[in-house]
């Protein structure tokens, strides 16, 4: 069966029985811009479903999976952020924007990026119901972790009462929100690389600390699809992959 929400509305209510003990249902969501996510509800009691993605079925039935949870994503065969993607999406903080596909040259917006930190962090998006930004209404897929991350300084509008969350966010603003992400998490970021960026030197005053310190904790690279450059959009893999280090280090 399908079931569509009025595209006016911003959250949808669905409601569904699911089968006998064992069996599950498999709900096909689509929200843009964010793409597809895929979810099932198993019952693993007489009175209690769960929520999880694919891996959580076949852990559920079978007790085992195998293989990468990337595979399904043909643009991602050979890809230098394949591993990278498999741990972000198994986290639950992407998911793919086809059946087979990840879009990993995709350009994040400041609004996707800051979905994925709050996914990071568990925020509880109920505890967030006002905005600040002009631009950010309450409801939308977005807009608690907003509230969430403007609360807890990781981001700042653009001026103006505005957030701009359409905006592709630069490769220099990923690194600012991503070391305050740091600091509020309390994510140490020891200086360990004698990691030096080709284009460092066009890196914005106010971003190149944040830039010098990611960089020398091994966060950012010139290796992540490219020579790191402050200004150019940050692409779907290039955050995939800094979340996973990041993932690492908080575990």
């Amino acid at each position: 069966d399908t079931m569509q929400e009025d595209a006016s509305a911003d959250t949808a209510d669905m409601r569904f029985s699911v089968p006998k003990a064992d069996a599950y249902i498999r709900c096909d969501m689509y929200v843009i811009p964010m793409g597809r996510d895929v979810v099932y509800y198993m019952n693993t009691s007489p009175d209690k479903a769960e929520a999880g993605f694919e891996d959580f079925v076949a852990s559920v039935s079978s007790g085992n999976t195998s293989g990468s949870s990337a595979d399904k994503f043909t643009d991602l065969q050979n890809h230098w952020a394949k591993d990278a993607v498999a741990a972000v999406v198994d986290r639950g903080l992407f998911a793919g924007t086809g059946d087979t596909t990840f879009s990993p040259e995709s350009s994040m917006t400041r609004a996707m990026f800051v979905t994925v930190v709050g996914r990071l962090s568990g925020v509880d998006t109920s505890q967030y119901t006002s905005s600040d930004f002009a631009d950010v209404r309450m409801g939308t897929w977005y807009g608690a972790y907003v509230a969430w991350a403007a609360k807890n300084n990781i981001v700042n509008g653009v001026g103006s009462g505005l957030f701009a969350p359409d905006q592709a966010v630069t490769q220099q603003e990923l690194a600012v929100m991503l070391m305050r992400y740091a600091s509020f998490a309390k994510i140490e970021l020891p200086q360990t690389s004698a990691n030096t960026l080709l284009n460092a030197s066009q890196t914005a005053s106010w971003a190149a600390e944040a830039v010098g310190t990611l960089a020398g904790a091994g966060m950012i690279s010139d290796s992540d699809g490219g020579s790191f450059t402050p200004n150019r959009p940050a692409t779907r893999a290039q955050v995939a992959a800094v979340l996973a280090r990041f993932m690492k280090l908080a575990d």
